[in-house]
């Protein structure tokens, strides 16, 4: 899809849009979101950032997904500028057209933009469509960079929840007209006002009445020696301690149910054979990693992800 037709879409005579969720767990499916609800999680935006009729917004997302829909949304809304790009691993690659108020990324086209020489001249980044890691949180806390992680899903019309991504402690807080709390399992259960709830598989911590932690999936657990291990908590810890892309991932073991396998994701710079990377790999997670967390299988490969980048657990 382009962006000159979803306007059509926008434009036409439906009440909703259709919509296509990410997929990363499991199969992609269509949904069909209310205009008028969209354009309420628009305001919301808008208003957080203080978006006005002279704003510029940009988009490096496609319009087949929800972030990239809602950025085109945004800017009808606020009535300012719209600009954007084809979706690259380059964004905004010497771009020259001035000042950007808002900009909208995934965690991917981030990294590139925070490594640029030459910063360009943006207020803010949105940057969903998967977790935000360590690497990439200090090399925008070190430039100085404004930029918000986001959680949502296409089925709540983007983003329900914000957190800058500079500071490390900052956890996700929900925006107006959204209120949350926890199933009987733990997931996350959001309230948007005047339109729907929805139960969450995201098993979170909930730190006051309107912030909270994800610690993981539900349908990720892995159940190992009667033990719960959290494939994304683990794979944090992994991220920071080795500088790789990594999945956790379970095999079903007749002793303890499931045993934990790490699949690592090498750029290539290391200059090392996969033996070798394992073997430091499994020195550096002694002492950081619980015993029922620490993976019984190590693979060397290339990750599965969806085509915005997310990992794909369920293929």
């Amino acid at each position: 899809m382009t962006y000159e037709q979803f306007a059509e879409m926008w434009d036409g005579n439906s009440d909703s849009i259709e919509c296509t969720t990410s997929g990363s767990t499991g199969t992609p499916k269509s949904i069909f979101l209310p205009k008028h609800e969209m354009r309420r999680s628009a305001r919301r935006t808008i208003d957080f950032f203080g978006v006005s009729r002279d704003s510029l917004l940009y988009s490096c997302i496609s319009p087949d997904y929800i972030g990239g829909k809602m950025q085109f949304v945004r800017c009808r809304e606020a009535g300012c500028r719209f600009a954007y790009e084809k979706p690259s691993n380059t964004p905004l690659a010497g771009y020259s057209g001035g000042r950007i108020d808002l900009v909208s990324v995934v965690p991917s086209q981030m990294l590139y933009i925070a490594g640029l020489r030459n910063l360009p001249d943006v207020g803010a980044y949105l940057v969903g469509g998967g977790p935000v890691h360590d690497k990439l949180r200090k090399i925008i806390a070190a430039r100085g960079i404004r930029a918000y992680e986001t959680y949502g899903m296409t089925e709540t019309a983007s983003h329900i929840a914000i957190r800058r991504i500079s500071d490390p402690e900052e956890t996700f807080r929900i925006l107006p007209g959204i209120s949350i709390s926890t199933s009987g399992d733990g997931c996350l259960k959001i309230d948007i006002e005047g339109w729907q709830s929805i139960v969450t598989n995201d098993i979170v911590r909930m730190d006051t009445p309107e912030t909270f932690t994800i610690r993981g999936r539900a349908d990720n657990v892995i159940i190992s020696g009667g033990l719960k291990v959290h494939p994304e908590e683990v794979e944090a810890k992994i991220r920071s301690l080795t500088g790789m892309e990594c999945m956790v991932s379970s095999e079903s073991d007749e002793k303890w149910g499931e045993r934990v396998v790490l699949t690592l994701e090498p750029d290539g710079k290391t200059g090392m054979e996969p033996g070798e990377i394992i073997n430091k790999t499994v020195k550096l997670l002694r002492g950081h990693v619980a015993p029922h967390e620490f993976p019984k299988i190590i693979h060397i490969g290339t990750l599965p992800r969806t085509a915005n980048g997310k990992l794909q657990r369920q293929l």
